[in-house]
């Protein structure tokens, strides 16, 4: 015999068995129990129709929303104090710098993050112990060399301490207004690739390409085209122009190289 076969038989003889009926005096005792039970237990406050007064819902249930908005407000505040700081510099390939300070602070030169971090806020950066390359965002580069300072009026305005600056200008530098001052000169940039170098008897501008103002005191901006020189004497006379001098456009180029590939998409 299969075991379908067997199942099915074994069903037949069990619903051939009349349902045993419960004695009247079990029923009765089981009623009794059920009553007795119910009559003891404590009284639950729930009204017919299992709906509290409005009364009860608002006591029971009005601190719900504080906790909610309580909870809404610290993820916020977490989200908030947790986000990642923008990182508006980077430091770029080819930087030797041993040392690198801002603000006065001394960074190890390895953790570009920090230093990168760090120059949200400066109001200084210097490099000792070989150079120091850095982009801000798209907008321009600049390269300190060993022993160079750059303090910040602001993101865009420069002073240049030390030996030199070099400065290139980036694809998202357009209608951007940038002004160094370094010395006796004074420069507005609108967009070019130069050098600036602070020699002991004066300051020499060397531009890479575009232009850049010379602006004098009492005198209106005076162009200087790239490939071209303007010498600044410490004497404060009149400046002298020329030809750009080739040991100070050679590490313009190798700047603005490194940085055309860091903003390349």
């Amino acid at each position: 015999m299969s075991d379908e076969t067997r199942d099915r038989e074994l069903e037949r003889l069990l619903s051939a068995v009349p349902a045993p009926r419960a004695r009247s005096e079990f029923r009765s005792s089981l009623r009794e129990r059920f009553l007795a039970g119910a009559a003891s237990a404590p009284e639950v406050d729930v009204v017919p129709d299992e709906r509290a007064p409005a009364g009860q819902v608002r006591a029971g249930r009005g601190w719900k929303p504080w906790i909610a908005l309580a909870a809404a407000a610290g993820i916020v505040a977490l989200l908030y104090f947790t986000k990642p700081a923008p990182r508006y510099w980077e430091v770029l390939p080819g930087s030797t710098a041993s040392v690198v300070r801002v603000n006065g602070d001394i960074l190890p030169p390895a953790e570009t993050d920090m230093i990168g971090k760090a120059l949200n806020d400066a109001r200084s950066v210097s490099a000792e112990g070989g150079t120091l390359r850095l982009a801000y965002r798209d907008q321009y580069a600049i390269e300190l060399p060993a022993g160079a300072r750059v303090d910040f009026a602001d993101t865009y305005t420069l002073a240049a301490l030390g030996p030199a600056l070099r400065v290139v200008t980036g694809p998202g530098f357009h209608g951007q207004r940038l002004h160094v001052r370094s010395g006796g000169a004074n420069l507005l940039v609108t967009g070019t690739a130069f050098a600036v170098d602070n020699l002991p008897e004066g300051v020499c501008v060397c531009g890479l390409e575009g232009r850049i103002a010379i602006q004098q005191k009492g005198h209106a901006d005076v162009p200087l085209e790239g490939g071209k020189q303007c010498w600044f004497p410490k004497d404060e006379s009149a400046p002298a122009w020329g030809d750009a001098h080739a040991p100070h456009i050679a590490p313009v180029r190798e700047l603005e190289a490194a940085a055309r590939e860091h903003w390349r998409p």
